[in-house]
């Protein structure tokens, strides 16, 4: 584990071994945790039932809910199974804003059954959204459309840990890390890797709640904002998750 100061981390050697525990996660030096739906943690409903509602692990209250019946997700596996087709989605209870040329950072740890349909992760609204196109295309939508191809692929009925971050600043340049370790986005035009627009993310598992529908599970998902998170610190939440998570 590492030690805190003053709620931040403590100078260590930067190296690629950082041991996060629970405490670190919301604790990081560089960046605010601004929602943290935790693995096996405050999902209301019973296991194998739909949810209606996931407690918020950070200290912000953004609890995902669904006051629907007909849209909840199935608890299973100590998060939640989407199922492809349906309506199913959660919607922050507060929705996180992202101010415009703001870094943010999102670690999904997942499983989708199948590509070939859009997979919705977050949106505002049907203008403002965060999908992926196919298993080798993300697309963030505001006011600018960046859709960024990258390698490797994610693979099918696979759990895997995705993280999206944006570095705050002029350039807005994203990053795309699986499994903890940086894809290589291979459009060559750089104003498709970048976008400093603002956002407000409410909606998880779909674009705007009506369509784009996330088909597969949800195990856990932190996102953080306002700084820029280091890239030990990336690596040691993606170490923590792959730990819980049994991710090798």
């Amino acid at each position: 584990m590492l030690g805190l100061n003053n709620g931040g981390l403590k100078s260590k050697s930067y190296d690629n071994t950082w041991d996060f525990d629970a405490s670190d996660l919301t604790n990081t030096k560089s960046a605010v945790c601004k929602l943290w739906l935790k693995h096996n943690t405050g999902l209301t409903g019973g296991d194998g039932n739909p949810c209606s509602q996931w407690d918020d692990s950070s200290t912000q209250g953004n609890h995902a809910v669904q006051g629907e019946s007909a849209k909840r997700p199935t608890i299973d596996g100590g998060g939640l199974e989407f199922t492809a087709g349906n309506s199913d989605h959660m919607t922050l209870s507060s929705g996180i804003t992202v101010s415009a040329e703001e870094g943010f950072a999102i670690f999904t740890v997942l499983d989708i059954d199948s590509f070939g349909a859009v997979q919705g992760i977050f949106s505002q609204n049907n203008n403002i959204f965060i999908v992926l196109n196919d298993a080798d295309t993300l697309r963030v939508k505001s006011t600018d459309n960046n859709v960024m191809d990258f390698t490797p692929a994610l693979t099918a009925d696979t759990k895997l840990i995705l993280t999206i971050r944006r570095e705050s600043g002029s350039l807005g340049q994203f990053h795309i890390y699986i499994n903890g370790e940086k894809a290589h986005i291979t459009n060559t035009a750089l104003n498709t890797q970048r976008n400093t627009q603002s956002y407000v993310l409410d909606e998880l598992g779909s674009r705007d709640g009506s369509s784009h529908f996330f088909g597969g599970h949800i195990y856990e998902v932190l996102l953080y904002d306002t700084g820029d998170l280091q890239e030990k610190e990336v690596t040691g939440i993606c170490n923590y998750l792959k730990t819980i998570h049994s991710i090798t």
